[in-house]
């Protein structure tokens, strides 16, 4: 009975120190656990912003990888340019598309009747327009003895100057100011294309004709 009590008692002693032994394991390894998973989501923030970098380096530099390395967009362009060289496809694999008018023939466009073909008659050239008659000249020449004697005067604007006017008379060209006579009467003022002379009759505007050519003749 005594050797019975004593082995009770140490089993009762040893259960609590187990129970507290399994507990301690269960708190290291909760603790593991969450130190893992905060090394994991570590690491994980460092590839991402070191991926974010590399992105934008790519970016600004407008040339962008995939993972492997290939560059993205040009090697696709030029698998697209070789299909396209090659036909797009094999001739024995055809597609259907019900939307296509054609079956998946190439269309072919008419020629127009007059055209003639390669070997045939070439359409006629578009007739040139026709050239514009030359535009006449209006010839001013001095009045003949005969005629100043009759009493023909000649008075044209040939030219306006800064201070002056170039009139053409029965006498040829001169240059006269403001305040300089021709014939009877006195100029009065200058305008851009205009003299205005002052006479006998009142004011006389003489101005530049610039839908017609004029050639004077001072022979």
């Amino acid at each position: 009975m005594k050797k019975l009590s004593v082995s009770a008692l140490l089993l009762v002693a040893l259960t609590p120190s187990v129970s507290m032994a399994n507990g301690s394991a269960d708190v290291l390894l909760e603790r593991g656990k969450t130190l893992e998973e905060m090394k994991f989501q570590s690491d994980k923030l460092e590839i991402q912003a070191q991926m974010a970098k590399s992105f934008q380096s790519m970016t600004e530099a407008g040339f962008i990888v995939a993972e492997d390395g290939t560059p993205i967009g040009i090697g696709d362009m030029e698998r697209l340019a070789m299909e396209v060289r090659l036909g797009a496809r094999k001739p024995s694999e055809p597609t259907f598309n019900p939307s296509d008018p054609f079956g998946g023939a190439s269309p072919i466009v008419p020629m127009p009747p007059e055209s003639g073909g390669i070997f045939g008659s070439r359409a006629p050239a578009p007739a040139e327009p026709a050239s514009a008659a030359p535009e006449a000249v209006e010839v001013v020449t001095k009045p003949t003895e005969q005629e100043k004697a009759e009493g023909k005067k000649v008075l044209a604007l040939a030219e306006v100057r800064s201070n002056s006017v170039l009139l053409f008379t029965n006498n040829g060209f001169e240059d006269v100011g403001i305040g300089g006579r021709v014939y009877d009467m006195r100029v009065k003022s200058i305008g851009v294309d205009s003299v205005t002379l002052d006479g006998p009759d009142g004011n006389r505007v003489l101005r530049i004709d610039w839908t017609k050519s004029v050639r004077y003749s001072d022979d």
